[in-house]
């Protein structure tokens, strides 16, 4: 079977909240489609996308109500209409939003739902219901997670959609058997309506995916490490997770600062109880990754380099500084899932600073890693991210869904990063710097007085510390020695280079298409060089992520063209 572990291919990254669509954000239908004949005229044979679930506040794909869960918004509306539905007066009837390329998600939050209810209530009113037996099915089929979903969402509108750890009943709060009857009774309406709405996003998602992969095209999705802590897993689950005995979390997820913020990033997830887990075989974690590999054809782990060692930050917290690493299950946990679902194909997010030990791991779990050109350039030519440095088992990106785009990133620091790119691009073509003659020793500025060490008297281990620390000295001086060379030489490319925008990106894409990356995967905002306002996502931020959505007219045969170029001359078709 081709993989991404074996065979050249190429992908574009486009979630499915940012295709074109009258009714304010994307969806699963015509222009899903459309876009995936798009990819298939450009030689294209992955889409990526962003996770799939309920998005819940703050708008983010990784804070999800449900890991199982379908986004509601992704339904298509013209599809239930097409089904008898909805009426199309309806749809019409509401405002979905003013900017095409941007999602207003607080008035689709407003709308969308009064939609759904309405056809919910005409599926259910339908006596003679063709679909009666189909729904059943599926609510059979999913009961081990649909059931909880249901009366989760059910009960969290009972109480005016507050978190689960804020509910007013203590009982229902901690699942009680007689609270969980009670309000199955009390919320029976709800639940029918959550679990229609679960219904029609699956069977859309299968017709969708087959559409897909009927043209030759995987899906590669995308699986966060951690469920949110508002969420119906962590609420039906709590063993599952670090948690107090009132169902407060211990410590939460993040990271400790880095490339992306000062602070740190404060994610607030629960963690897991590993020990527990270990204990049940990781029945729940084979269960979801299971789960995801029925949805997709490709799964992205994000955050690949927990399950080596975790960032855990005390609850609560007002940033990410305070944490500490502890350590996560291993290698064994990739052997029993190996053993339970055989091999499923799988991308590992190993991106920021990470210890020796996580690229062990992730060389014995035989996955994918992850490079990005955007973080090429903050050192010398041993950089892990420039794609002269690709290995063949890895995805090259421009940038992901948390980078500035391609454009922006550049026009931050455009005269040298284009010096550093050229020289990346065409190294035969960079200019000759002459090194500076060393000093004179009437010239060189006093050195501060070392301790003077008698060899002598050191034991073999404070030896071979010494020797160490000196072989380590000669590496930074020879590495700030190639820097400084490094720089003048980008620095004069930067003054003598007149290159156009179209010529920057070729530039670019070329670098990684022809690289040793088995997969290449482009953002689109990245192929059309679109600017900052065209951004996904700011790490740490509130307010201004996850907007961004395409044009109808930004799928041009031109593109499709060049597109399928670059994949004929680096043998990705």
């Amino acid at each position: 079977m081709e993989t991404v572990n074996n065979k050249r291919a190429a992908g574009i990254l486009m979630p499915i909240s940012s295709l074109p669509s009258p009714y304010g954000i994307g969806t699963m239908g015509k222009e899903a489609r459309n876009f995936a004949d798009f990819l298939k005229k450009s030689g294209q044979k992955i889409w990526q996308i962003l996770p799939v679930g309920p998005t819940s506040y703050g708008d983010s794909p990784y804070q999800s109500f449900s890991t199982y869960a379908g986004n509601p918004y992704f339904i298509d509306l013209e599809a239930l209409w097409e089904e008898g539905l909805l009426k199309k007066s309806l749809i019409e009837y509401f405002n979905w939003g003013e900017h095409e390329n941007y999602v207003d998600y607080e008035r689709i939050y407003k709308c969308r739902f009064v939609v759904l209810e309405d056809a919910c209530a005409r599926f259910f009113g339908n006596k003679n219901n063709p679909e009666k037996d189909a729904y059943e099915s599926f609510c059979e089929k999913n009961k081990d997670w649909l059931e909880d979903y249901a009366l989760f969402m059910s009960v969290k509108a009972e109480f005016e959609n507050k978190a689960w750890t804020e509910w007013d009943d203590e009982e229902i709060r901690l699942r009680k058997p007689e609270a969980l009857a009670k309000y199955r009774v009390k919320c029976a309406d709800k639940i029918l309506f959550w679990k229609f709405v679960q219904f029609k996003f699956y069977q859309q998602w299968e017709k969708f995916r087959g559409y897909v992969n009927y043209l030759g095209i995987k899906i590669l999705g995308d699986m966060p490490i951690y469920v949110a802590m508002d969420s119906a897993d962590t609420w039906a689950n709590p063993d599952v997770f670090w948690l107090d005995e009132e169902g407060k979390p211990v410590r939460v997820a993040g990271c400790p600062p880095d490339y992306f913020s000062a602070k740190g990033q404060l994610w607030g997830n629960p963690l897991y109880n590993w020990d527990y887990l270990k204990e049940t075989g990781y029945e729940w974690w084979i269960k979801r990754v299971k789960a995801a590999t029925e949805l997709f054809d490709i799964t992205r782990i994000d955050h690949f380099r927990a399950f080596d060692t975790y960032y855990a930050i005390p609850y609560p917290a007002e940033d990410a500084v305070n944490g500490e690493w502890l350590n996560g299950p291993g290698i064994e946990f990739f052997e029993k899932l190996k053993a339970e679902l055989g091999d499923p194909e799988i991308v590992a997010e190993d991106l920021g600073s990470l210890a020796d030990s996580v690229y062990v791991l992730l060389e014995k779990s035989g996955y994918p890693g992850m490079r990005v050109f955007e973080f090429a350039f903050d050192g010398d030519d041993q950089n892990g991210y420039l794609p002269h440095n690709y290995c063949e088992n890895c995805v090259a990106y421009t940038g992901t869904h948390d980078n500035d785009t391609l454009r922006g990133w550049f026009e931050k620091e455009p005269a040298l990063t284009l010096g550093r790119i050229y020289s990346e691009c065409y190294p035969d073509k960079v200019p000759e710097i002459e090194e500076e003659p060393e000093e004179t020793s009437e010239e060189k500025k006093p050195e501060e007085e070392k301790e003077e060490i008698d060899l002598e008297k050191l034991t073999a281990e404070e030896l071979e510390e010494y020797n160490k620390k000196l072989e380590e000295e000669e590496k930074k001086k020879e590495r700030d020695r190639r820097l400084t060379i490094k720089y003048k030489q980008d620095a004069k490319l930067a003054e003598d280079l007149k290159l156009s925008d179209e010529e920057i990106l070729d530039m670019i894409l070329t670098a990684l298409y022809n690289s040793k990356a088995n997969t290449v995967i482009i953002q689109l905002q990245d192929i059309l060089w679109l600017g900052s306002e065209a951004r996904m996502n700011t790490p740490s931020t509130l307010g201004d992520n996850w907007k961004w959505r395409a044009s109808r007219e930004y799928l041009t045969d031109e593109i499709a063209e060049r597109l399928m170029n670059y994949a004929k001359n680096s043998n990705r078709i």
